[in-house]
């Protein structure tokens, strides 16, 4: 009944170690895979980020080729529009001379009018005179009534003279009257062709303004675009950005994840090898029992026949020695008779000695012999001692000696709800290693000491933590905060500021500060620092 019993024990410590390692495994896998995943769509959505940038910085040079473009356009259309400015300048100084010519012109006009106008009113006066006093009949009323023929000539060279005269009148009023004719229409040409070419100037100049005025509205809008653009593009870096440190929280928490499962599988193989070890202990104690058993019925029985042996050897020995002590008895007999008869010294008679000792030893042989001997009494089943189990001694906590000038003040107030070492987690149920100390309470959250913060962000495990580097290899870590840390990376901060306020984010089971002090990256017991 008690080997079955054992047997039963030991297939079911066998069956429940498979049975916690399956479980762990199955734990382990899942949560890896979850994380996994989680930096799979991290790393898709940063090649999609990725591709978007490089987008951005397609479409940017594009823009910046346009408005390269744009402000040579602008710089050729400034360069006619000057060329232009200067035409119209000098167009403007042409005009200017020729209105001085047009007036200079219309000055010589306004003369010639006026001696036209004189000798029209000379030829009326003439005109007038001739009609009343020198009509033809005068005029041979005056050849006739001269004297002589000299006074005859001199009468007629005088009408001669006034009909020359009037003659030339008329001639050099032609004159200045075509004169004035075209004088006024070479300036009314030159007026007409150079306001002509003002005009076109102008509507040239309101061209290029209008081109102008259009490029400027285009490189307007190719500058918003590419300010839009260069926002848009600095949206994207930013979540790149926050999309790297995300892709970091989670390679940390893979990796966190992945030491705790080591440490956790470590554990469980240590437990399984001491389970095994058990087990084995166990069934090798039965077998040693059952091998005591059979050794101890085979020696019973062993003993029995020996017993046997014995008695049947003591019997026939009995009978030998009784034989034997009758032809003593008989010799001793008859050497006493011989004695008697010479009477030999006792103390000088070695013979004598000698028959006297051979009869008490043969007398003490016969008692010895008469005796029964004791039967040798074997336990059937001796007691199976267990073997002791070793002895394994606990390694003492090996990290780097602390600085003499480094100290640590406690960085909130509460009690110890979880010391440092090998503990049961409260959440998973494993036998897990803790690298830090619980402070149960609530309340504000200080600097342990003064450093630069390091750290200032979020994992699944420690929610909102803070990772404080105080230089010599030396740094603290302050888990489970509420989100609203007062404290970012790249800060200095002085021992006893405060640096957030005691929370239960990441896997916690209530408000705590987890406090970690790493030396040279190797986790070491906090309490050894703060005095606790």
């Amino acid at each position: 009944m008690k080997r079955n019993w054992l047997a039963a024990s030991v297939t079911a410590l066998l069956l429940l170690n498979t049975n916690v390692l399956f479980t762990h495994s199955v734990f382990a896998e899942s949560s890896l895979d979850e994380l996994q995943k989680e930096k799979e769509s991290i790393e898709e959505r940063a090649t999609e980020v990725e591709g978007t940038i490089d987008e951005q910085d397609a479409t940017l040079s594009e823009l910046d080729q346009q408005r390269a473009s744009l402000e040579n356009d602008i710089q050729n259309l400034q360069i006619s529009i000057g060329e232009l400015s200067i035409g119209l300048e000098e167009q403007s100084a042409i005009l200017e001379e020729t209105t001085i010519q047009i007036e200079n012109l219309q000055d010589e006009v306004i003369v010639l009018n006026h001696a036209i106008e004189k000798r029209n009113q000379k030829l009326d006066t003439q005109a007038r005179a001739t009609q009343t006093e020198w009509n033809a009949g005068n005029i041979i009323h005056t050849i006739v009534a001269s004297e002589n023929l000299a006074e005859v000539i001199g009468r007629l060279n005088i009408v001669n003279t006034l009909v020359s005269a009037n003659q030339m009148m008329l001639a050099d009023q032609v004159r200045d009257q075509q004169a004035v004719v075209k004088a006024e229409a070479q300036m009314q040409f030159e007026k007409e062709e150079v306001t002509h070419i003002l005009y076109e100037m102008e509507r040239t100049r309101a061209e290029l303004s209008s081109q102008q005025t259009k490029l400027d509205r285009q490189i307007n809008q190719v500058v918003e675009l590419y300010q839009m653009t260069t926002e848009e593009k600095e949206t994207f870096v930013q979540e790149q950005y926050a999309l790297a440190l995300q892709s970091a929280d989670v390679d940390g928490e893979i990796n966190a994840e992945t030491e705790r499962i080591r440490v956790e599988e470590k554990l469980a193989e240590e437990k399984r090898l001491e389970e095994e070890r058990v087990a084995a202990q166990l069934l090798a104690e039965k077998q040693a029992e059952e091998q005591l058993a059979a050794e101890a019925e085979a020696q019973e029985q062993r003993t029995q026949e020996a017993l046997a042996r014995q008695e049947a050897q003591e019997k026939a020995e009995q009978e030998k020695t009784s034989e034997k002590s009758k032809v003593q008895a008989q010799s001793v007999d008859l050497e006493n008779e011989k004695d008697t008869q010479v009477k030999p010294s006792t103390s000088t008679n070695p013979s004598l000695a000698t028959a006297e000792e051979s009869q008490q030893n043969v007398e003490l042989e016969q008692k010895n012999e008469t005796k029964p001997k004791q039967k040798t009494e074997v336990d059937p089943k001796p007691e199976v001692r267990p073997k002791p189990e070793p002895v394994i001694e606990e390694k003492e906590d090996v990290r780097p000696s602390p600085i003499s000038s480094f100290q640590l003040i406690k960085p909130a107030s509460g009690y110890i709800s979880s010391g440092y070492g090998v503990r049961i987690h409260p959440v998973t149920g494993t036998r897990t290693q803790h690298n830090g100390i619980d402070i149960a309470g609530s309340g504000a959250i200080i600097a342990a000491a003064s450093g630069t913060v390091s750290i200032s962000s979020y994992s699944s495990s420690y929610g909102y933590y803070i990772k404080i580097n105080h230089g010599n290899g030396i740094e603290t870590l302050y888990a489970h905060l509420q989100p609203n840390l007062l404290v970012s990376a790249g800060q200095t901060v002085q021992q006893g500021q405060r640096i957030g306020t005691m929370g239960t984010t990441g896997v916690s089971t209530g408000v705590h500060l987890h406090f970690e002090v790493r030396v040279n990256g190797q986790f070491t017991n906090p309490a050894t620092y703060i005095g606790l």
